[in-house]
């Protein structure tokens, strides 16, 4: 013991540095969970089949308390022409616009609560961003109606001050955590 302290001490007098390592069997945090949800409840007609206004429309659910802000969320689209979209449903002073991008898809419409997987790109996005109005605290909808009259399974994304969820593609389609639906140009 007398000998590790004097080289102890030699080491600290020489400028040296002393490094303690430990090693802990705990084991790694889990991921990030999701907090965001996207309900897909479209009325397009060959594909969601759901009860909301729009060919395309989004229930986007937020936990309670405030604590998440969305302050946008990204629908993946294969029309990247904004003309073929209209009568948004979006929070008060906030934009849509189609911005380019690759997020997964794939060319099936699966049916709400079916399983799919990512089977390619979307090149655009359809883009719901807070513009002048504010971040989300509680859920709200999205949604717009399309000239075309097919969807296919597509990628969402949320982004949020500080953090961002997207759809998880090992979960249902439509139910709020999976992708969810959108247009599928002609």
């Amino acid at each position: 013991m007398k000998r590790l302290l004097s080289v102890l001490a030699l080491a600290a007098l020489a400028g040296g540095a002393i490094v303690t390592l430990r090693l802990t069997t705990q084991a790694m945090p889990p991921p990030p969970q999701q907090v965001i949800k996207i309900v897909c409840d479209g009325n397009i007609a060959n594909c969601c089949q759901g009860s909301g206004p729009r060919n395309f429309y989004y229930r986007v659910q937020i936990p309670s308390g405030g604590a998440v802000q969305v302050d946008r969320v990204d629908i993946g689209t294969d029309d990247g022409n904004i003309s073929h979209y209209s009568s948004f449903v979006l929070p008060a002073n906030w934009t849509a616009t189609i911005v380019s991008a690759s997020p997964p898809d794939n060319p099936a419409c699966t049916n709400h609560g079916g399983n799919t997987i990512a089977a390619g790109n979307c090149p655009y996005n359809v883009r719901f961003d807070k513009g002048t109005g504010v971040a989300q605290t509680s859920n709200f909808q999205l949604g717009f109606d399309y000239i075309g009259s097919t969807g296919h399974d597509v990628n969402w994304h949320a982004s949020l001050l500080n953090s961002s969820n997207s759809a998880n593609w090992t979960k249902p389609v439509g139910l709020g955590l999976g992708p969810v639906h959108g247009p599928k140009g002609e």
